[in-house]
């Protein structure tokens, strides 16, 4: 189900990469080259350009994946959602995790790069050199193990925003967070401007789910768990959920949210097939 109309992106979301494409394609050429550089520099005995270009093709890689276009899926029929045992029907927004698959794959090439970092840090003879190999090799073992814990943490686990005539529930931690709609007092955009993500092609724009102070009873400790995930995000936030991770459109997602949370008049459309109806017409501009 595709939407019939062109739904506006909120203000302060950053516009999407320049080129798409054409800058995927680039960064990954860089990251080609970068690695051939690295082929180069370590028959050359050269270990210090070797440990450079190494990671450099690392962060270009990473570059080349975040702005990758992705094609958003249709979304799905109401689904059936469980709550506190009790069955209910409503919208589903599938939330993209770390395949098993990846997950193993990061940790395998974690433990690739240690071994490699240590033979080319015990090839030369200490000082400044072995220095910024180590250092090098250490973020990348660091980033792709840390890739790979985080994927295996998410193993058989199903992320989701779903949305029910009552809840509204959040399914993007190891515990999900079931909010009644009265709870949630705002859902709102943000994007996060922090070191690299300044640029503005590289920002992660987040949907924000903001709550009310109430007692969230037997969820108390996921929502510290969420708040570490929603740092920078405005306080009350109880979820910050990155656009990259929704599979389906994240300007529609953002506004369908905004819309049954503002009008709970509507709400009821959740558990049949009237809320595609308004999704595919874009009638979800509260």
């Amino acid at each position: 189900m595709g939407v019939m109309v062109e739904l506006p992106r909120p203000e302060n979301w950053a516009r999407p990469p320049i080129g798409g494409w054409f800058m995927t394609v680039f960064l990954a050429f860089v990251a080609l080259q970068c690695l051939f550089g690295t082929a180069v520099s370590i028959a050359a005995g050269n270990w210090v350009t070797a440990a450079g270009a190494a990671g450099a093709a690392l962060v270009a890689g990473a570059l080349a994946r975040h702005v990758l276009p992705r094609r958003h899926r249709p979304v799905g029929p109401p689904v059936r959602v469980d709550i506190a045992r009790v069955a209910s029907w409503g919208l589903r927004f599938p939330v993209r995790t770390i395949s098993p698959a990846a997950a193993v794959a990061f940790l395998v090439a974690g433990l690739a790069a240690a071994l490699v970092t240590g033979a080319m840090a015990g090839s030369v003879d200490g000082g400044w050199d072995r220095a910024v190999i180590l250092t090098i090799g250490a973020g990348a073992v660091a980033a792709l193990v840390g890739s790979g814990f985080v994927g295996l943490a998410a193993w058989g686990r199903s992320d989701a925003i779903e949305l029910t005539p009552s809840h509204l529930v959040l399914r993007v931690s190891r515990h999900p967070v079931v909010l009644e709609w009265e709870q949630v007092r705002r859902i709102s955009s943000a994007a996060r401007r922090q070191g690299l993500m300044s640029l503005g092609w590289a920002t992660p724009n987040c949907v924000v789910v903001e709550v009310s102070p109430v007692d969230l009873h037997d969820e108390a400790g996921t929502v510290d768990a969420l708040w570490r995930q929603a740092a920078g995000a405005p306080p009350g936030s109880v979820a910050t959920i990155l656009t990259s991770r929704l599979v389906n459109d994240p300007v529609l997602v953002y506004w369908a949210l905004r819309f049954y949370l503002q009008h709970p008049e509507c709400r009821h459309e959740l558990a049949g097939g009237t809320a595609l109806h308004r999704l595919r017409a874009g009638e979800v501009l509260a």
